[in-house]
């Protein structure tokens, strides 16, 4: 079974046990990517150079400290209206085609600390306004199920990656409607812990669910962000 295959848990699991590296499994969700990417079309934008980068400081960390956190070393995809310091953000739109973030969301500089690796950022309709991850201004994206279908929205990007087990973790703010779709589990939470800056849209702060495979990797998600 390839490594992106791995549940988070078991992922992280065998991480800590330096069964293989964090740079290893980040290669094999690239991999996995290559071979569904042209048919999907989950991802805007895909950090190859700095994401195994992140990996080879993950690795680092869990050298010294094996009992690190359940998201280091993990690859994950972070829905495209999350700002990413140096990392291009559009929110699926051509008016900020070209933008790079000064600084990262809260949640992302949570997610950060937390050791996980970004792989890249996933599609969704045009600054979130939608339903369908048909109206992103750059592609659609397809439910990976049967690309003749829409994978829902806004977050379809990230489902529809989550679905063809094309990331490791993903964190997004519009997911009930694709998780349907795309046959996966949601779980939102809106706290004040999550609350923060870097969304285009501030009613959206507070609220910066996840989308995954199974509960269990869900609650480690959010965990991470507290």
């Amino acid at each position: 079974m390839s490594l992106a295959q791995l549940t988070l848990h078991d992922a992280a699991d065998k991480l800590h046990k330096r069964e293989f590296t964090a740079v290893e499994l980040t290669e094999s969700v690239y991999e996995r990517i290559a071979e569904i990417e042209p048919r999907v079309r989950a991802y805007l934008t895909l950090a190859h150079d700095s994401a195994l980068q992140d990996a080879e400081r993950a690795d680092e960390r869990l050298k010294k400290n094996a009992s690190g956190g359940a998201l280091l070393g993990i690859p994950v995809a972070i829905k495209d209206n999350f700002l990413t310091k140096g990392l291009r953000t559009t929110c699926a739109s051509k008016i900020l085609g070209d933008f790079i973030p000064p600084y990262d969301a809260t949640v992302i500089s949570k997610i950060r600390s937390a050791g996980a690796v970004i792989i890249g950022k996933t599609n969704l309709d045009e600054f979130a306004m939608g339903s369908s991850a048909e109206n992103s201004a750059f592609f659609p994206t397809c439910n990976p199920w049967n690309v003749e279908r829409i994978p829902g929205g806004s977050s379809g990007g990230s489902a529809a990656a989550v679905a063809a087990r094309a990331e490791g973790g993903s964190r997004e703010a519009a997911i009930v409607a694709p998780a349907a779709p795309n046959r996966r589990r949601r779980l939102i939470e809106r706290s004040s812990a999550r609350r923060g800056k870097g969304v285009p849209f501030p009613a959206r702060t507070g609220m910066s669910p996840s989308v995954c495979n199974y509960l269990k990797r869900q609650v480690e998600i959010m965990s991470s962000g507290r």
